[in-house]
């Protein structure tokens, strides 16, 4: 899980990750529970997919054979009543930066984070190094 990249020293059951991603019984898992649990958890969380949840919070079933098609629907192990998974996914649209789109290569690598201000000006004052052969400068001084 991706919280062991960031969280070592955690360790998580099989039925805590059941729990956390509100896993049933003889079923998959929707991402919308682990997703919000790893908001909760301080994580910057962002979900971009072609899939709108907004929809899907709103009008269940119908809307996954709409985007689906009622084969891939019709063939899909999915619980008879959606009503819990329709809920998650109202509150994971509420509190996860949601992005209906297909994700391209600036998504995946991490933003930029701006230095603090005091640092800011550090960097900005002129460097100047003495090395073996006398002072020099940075190339935008040059």
């Amino acid at each position: 899980m991706v919280v062991k990249c960031f969280r070592p020293a955690e360790e998580y059951s099989w039925a805590q990750l059941d729990a956390i991603t509100a896993k049933a019984e003889g079923f998959g898992a929707w991402p919308f529970a682990g997703l919000t649990w790893l908001r909760a958890q301080g994580f910057d969380v962002r979900n971009i997919e072609l899939m709108d949840n907004r929809r899907f919070a709103r009008e269940g079933r119908s809307y996954l054979v709409e985007f689906f098609g009622a084969e891939f629907v019709g063939a899909s192990r999915l619980p008879p009543d959606l009503s819990p998974d329709q809920a998650a996914a109202a509150s994971f649209v509420d509190t996860v930066r949601c992005e209906t789109r297909i994700p391209d290569l600036d998504d995946l690598r991490p933003p930029r984070r701006r230095l603090p201000r005091d640092l800011q000006r550090e960097f900005a004052k002129p460097q100047r190094a003495r090395g073996l052969h006398g002072a020099f400068r940075r190339r935008d001084e040059l």
